[in-house]
């Protein structure tokens, strides 16, 4: 993963990158970060002050960052590899923009610099919504699929959600359609059958009855080095997607990943 971004970003160095690309890169470093700090903290950390020939797995923190980088890989798929023309991925990515940017609309209690930032944004929000406007008076869509997309962007939501373009047979869209990150997440670590992973791992995080539950019984029972090894594999799966969807989704991203050894292509092709 390093060597991909940082050799796309020497490769793009000197040139003008699109806003896109410029993002793409970026979620992929953050990735890239968040495997770091996952294999630092497999180590272990030490419970006992001073002693560290007593080490725990701290599963649910590792369980957390798991999901972390899970809600990397569903933006960064959704953004740039389930988009179908340029034109939906422009609109997508400036929906994705626009929940960000919802954060910090109509907080309450901050200073007059967040106050300045914040009507700065609503202005960003604001232009953000009339391309998308002008992107769909280009695209042929019925009046429906134009006023489920408007009611989208008006939304004050910060919630992250897929989007996806339904058409017909003749390749007209016909619904503009979204979906939560739970629901796609065994399709993009290729599960096989069912199973709700992303609600499996809120079980292991939340602060519940169960979340407490499960914490105590996995160190009675002593399988924690078990979920270790199944968490290993889910990181594996995770950074093996990103980087075919950076491949796949980035101008010039391809070239680079073909220069790279049969066997690290190899490994790529098994975990996806």
């Amino acid at each position: 993963m390093f060597n991909l971004y940082f050799n796309w970003r020497m490769a793009n160095d000197k040139k003008d990158i699109s806003e896109a690309d410029a993002i793409a890169q970026c979620i992929l470093q953050i990735m890239t970060c968040k495997i770091q700090s996952f294999l630092k903290l497999s180590e272990g950390i030490t419970v006992i002050p001073k002693n560290k020939s007593f080490m725990v797995l701290d599963i649910p923190s590792l369980i957390a960052i798991i999901r972390r980088m899970y809600e990397l890989v569903f933006v960064f798929h959704n953004l740039y590899v389930e988009q179908e023309s340029e034109e939906e991925k422009k609109i997508i990515l400036y929906l994705w923009e626009i929940r960000g940017l919802n954060n910090r609309q109509g907080l309450s209690n901050v200073p007059e610099e967040y106050r300045n930032q914040e009507e700065f944004e609503r202005k960003q929000i604001e232009r953000l919504r009339e391309k998308i406007r002008n992107i769909m008076n280009e695209l042929n869509v019925s009046v429906e699929v134009k006023q489920q997309i408007e009611n989208v962007i008006k939304s004050n939501s910060t919630n992250i959600k897929g989007y996806k373009f339904e058409k017909d047979n003749d390749g007209k869209i016909v619904r503009f359609k979204d979906f939560r990150m739970e629901d796609n997440a065994d399709g993009l670590l290729s599960l096989g059958e069912y199973i709700n992973v992303y609600r499996l791992w809120s079980v292991h995080t939340h602060p519940s009855y169960l979340g407490v539950l499960q914490f105590g019984r996995m160190y009675d029972q002593g399988s924690e080095k078990q979920f270790l090894s199944t968490l290993l594999i889910t990181t594996c799966k995770l950074a093996c997607r990103m980087i075919k969807d950076f491949s796949e989704g980035v101008k010039g991203a391809r070239e680079i990943y073909q220069s790279f050894s049969d066997e690290e292509k190899e490994i790529n092709r098994i975990f996806v």
